[in-house]
């Protein structure tokens, strides 16, 4: 069964792996998030933020993700 509090707490360990600068891990945790709260607008928009900037090819850190509740 999908479990949103599983996927609250992937999306923390991607808001921390970005603060890490393990911006690929960061994806796959925002991914897999993503996937088991599709309907959560937070996970959507920090998953959609990264993959944002990834496809920018910047050389500056992300914008900081909010937490999810």
């Amino acid at each position: 069964a999908l479990d949103p509090a599983h996927a609250q707490y992937l999306n923390n360990l991607a808001i921390l792996a970005e603060a890490l600068g393990r911006l690929e891990l960061a994806e796959a945790h925002y991914a897999r998030a993503a996937q088991l709260a599709p309907g959560d607008k937070k996970i959507r928009e920090n998953h959609d933020k990264l993959k944002a900037y990834l496809d920018s090819g910047k050389a500056a850190a992300p914008a900081a993700p909010a937490p999810a509740r």
